[in-house]
């Protein structure tokens, strides 16, 4: 049931304990997690709010998850999704900001394993503002 998943993830992100606390208190990889399953229910206001609650206060991620094969993938992951979106919204700035990002990181990944690259080098390339 797509409606009660949908208000199990949102009893989650507005939990107290989320509102209370430090966007690095919960870490990217399940951020980025969650934020997929907002979307996967219809809801993209809530997915960017979730995403973007946390790429924009990176510093103050907690460190572990970082040093794992998981906190690094989810951060790419994150970051790739935000751009995404913000392309689909037409918001030119914030998608080129994520999706450059991306780039950089993943600037030396072996060829073949990176299609999802190509659209976001399509992000960066395109010139148009937001509108």
């Amino acid at each position: 049931d797509t409606a009660a998943v949908h208000r199990s993830l949102l009893d989650i992100v507005h939990s107290p304990f989320r509102l209370a606390g430090s966007p690095g208190d919960i870490s990217i990889d399940a951020v980025y997690q969650e934020a997929w399953l907002l979307l996967a229910t219809g809801d993209t206001v809530e997915a960017v709010a979730s995403l973007d609650r946390s790429l924009d206060n990176l510093p103050l991620q907690w460190e572990l998850p970082f040093g794992l094969y998981h906190g690094t993938t989810g951060l790419v992951a994150a970051m790739a999704l935000r751009a995404t979106l913000a392309a689909h919204a037409k918001d030119s700035t914030t998608a080129r900001r994520w999706a450059q990002a991306v780039l950089e990181l993943r600037a030396n990944s072996e060829p073949g394993t990176t299609p999802e690259l190509s659209a976001l080098r399509s992000i960066v390339a395109s010139r148009s503002g937001p509108r």
